[in-house]
């Protein structure tokens, strides 16, 4: 029996989440997933624990096809490309986590992703938009697929908000400070969008 081996990620910034609800765009389940920026140099430990559990899966299907070519999958990070396609020094991680899933008995089980704040507190209720600064926790989950080959996504369990980023957030949660110059009389609700927080990229994505 596998035993499963958790993660917890240095405080990044979160990128498309879906948090405090699941996202039902491609899966009508829902699935609960965002996309974790991190520094390169911060990454480093848990590339090496994904390649690890990569590794030993590796190991163990191609035992088990006995001299079948057993490929990778890619594994669950990538590296962020600026508008050239240079690397940013950055890496992003895709963490997800199904919002129900079935047991063997097939009952059917809602799963929520935890949210603490800073200090510990649980959050409810609360929604958490990109920019937001958080930390993530969860489970590496080992799997093989023959299309797909062998590999590791990372189920999401709980997030630690460091910093909160909302619809409501003002200008200097993005870095502006006020400045001399033009001033609007629209209100905050008249150009966010009611989703902005959730914006999409591919399904490809997950």
């Amino acid at each position: 029996m596998n035993t499963m081996v958790k993660y917890t990620t240095p405080k990044g910034v979160a990128k498309y989440p879906y948090l405090d609800k699941p996202d039902t765009k491609f899966n009508p389940q829902g699935d609960y997933k965002v996309n974790l920026l991190l520094a390169k140099e911060e990454s480093k430990k848990l590339m090496s624990l994904v390649d690890k559990e990569i590794d030993k899966k590796f190991l163990e299907v191609s035992k088990e096809v006995k001299g079948k070519r057993v490929k990778k999958a890619d594994p669950p990070y990538f590296m962020e490309l600026d508008d050239d396609g240079n690397e940013t020094g950055n890496v992003i991680f895709k963490l997800k986590q199904k919002a129900e899933i079935t047991s063997k008995t097939g009952q059917t089980i809602e799963i929520k992703v935890r949210l603490f704040d800073a200090h510990g507190k649980p959050m409810m209720n609360t929604n958490v938009w990109g920019g937001s600064k958080i930390k993530a926790s969860g489970t590496l989950m080992p799997y093989y697929s023959p299309t797909l080959g062998v590999g590791v996504s990372m189920k999401l369990a709980a997030c630690q908000v460091i910093e909160l980023v909302t619809k409501e957030s003002n200008a200097e949660s993005f870095g502006f400070e006020k400045e001399e110059g033009y001033t609007t009389d629209e209100k905050p609700e008249d150009f966010l969008p009611e989703e902005e927080g959730h914006i999409e990229e591919t399904e490809s994505d997950f």
